[in-house]
């Protein structure tokens, strides 16, 4: 009886948490100690608490088996950081698997997985939810047929999270009913707000990051303040880190970059904290997602938040242990 008291004690204790190796340790791969947006790397010229606040979350799960599409542009599926994440890939202009970097282009989705699900295998960068499914869909926002394209195939094949590192300042008609299906189907979608250093609240703009479907991301600095090129308005919901002169250390076409920055590199960094959530309680709603993650963002800038929010700084910073942990 004794043993068997044991055993379920052990069995309850490992519920509520997806970790598949106690022997998980991001210190190991290289560029960690300059990742200044998942903990304090003591640089003197990174505030201290500019960071995401990540570590107990981790200790709680880092993903795992949450599948997570990234809709962008070129990818190399075949990078050693993450290779073993990638399950699907897939182009919205031609209909094929082939998301290959082109020859002398940046390869931006690339930059955007690496923030998101870098492996840690001792080898390189470290992303914020490392044990994740990746679904890659290049050439995903050329048009509006691409953009549809890319969001029903991300659905179709199990998408829980969309990640999406761009926007149009325009979005169509037809876009904004596919983002709102997705939603209906419980599917987390993350936008850019854009680095125009625009109020998207001018009749002007009609972003797919202001959408009420979707979580809009801005971007924070090292120096934990809004970056200033980073657009803002009354419907972006959080920051996250961007950078403003330092950039996000990631993944490229076959190495690494420590320059990429602005909303492009906050963005997956959200939806890393929502694969993590997922990974914990697979039945919260996008918009349970959402009210979790501002209700427990870090307040920043030495400004006034007005019932919790700031134009420019919306609901603050995420801190991710504080919405895992909630």
């Amino acid at each position: 009886m004794r043993l068997y008291y044991t055993l379920l004690i052990m069995i309850l204790a490992g519920c509520g948490s997806d970790k598949s190796s106690d022997s998980f340790d991001p210190a190991t791969n290289p560029y960690y100690s300059k990742a200044w947006h998942l903990h304090n790397t003591k640089d003197a010229n990174v505030d201290s608490k500019a960071h995401v606040n990540i570590s107990k979350a981790w200790q709680k799960s880092r993903g795992k088996g949450v599948r997570v599409a990234v809709l962008d542009d070129y990818f190399n599926p075949s990078h050693p950081d993450i290779k073993d994440r990638v399950v699907l890939t897939y182009n919205a202009s031609d209909n094929s698997s082939n998301i290959n970097t082109l020859a002398g282009k940046v390869a931006h989705g690339q930059r955007v997985a690496g923030v998101l699900a870098a492996s840690t295998n001792s080898i390189g960068s470290t992303g914020v939810a490392p044990e994740i499914e990746l679904i890659l869909i290049g050439s995903a926002y050329e048009d509006d047929a691409s953009q549809i394209r890319a969001f029903e195939y991300a659905k179709e094949h199990g998408a829980q999270v969309v990640n999406c590192s761009w926007g149009s300042y325009a979005v169509s008609q037809a876009v904004v009913d596919t983002i709102k299906d997705l939603y209906d189907a419980n599917i987390t979608i993350v936008f850019a707000s854009g680095n125009g250093g625009f109020n998207l609240d001018q009749t002007s703009y009609n972003d797919e990051s202001e959408l009420e479907w979707v979580i809009g991301v801005s971007s924070s600095s090292e120096f934990n303040t809004r970056t200033t090129d980073a657009d803002y308005g009354s419907n972006i919901d959080i920051l996250a880190p961007g950078g403003e002169k330092l950039g996000i250390v990631t993944t490229d076409n076959t190495n690494y970059t420590t320059n990429f920055r602005g909303t492009s590199a906050a963005t997956p960094i959200v939806s890393g904290a929502v694969a993590i959530m997922l990974s914990l309680d697979p039945n919260l709603t996008p918009e349970q997602i959402r009210e979790r993650i501002i209700n427990n963002a870090d307040k920043i800038g030495n400004i006034e938040y007005i019932d919790g929010f700031n134009l420019k700084y919306a609901y603050g910073k995420i801190n991710i242990s504080k919405s895992v942990l909630e």
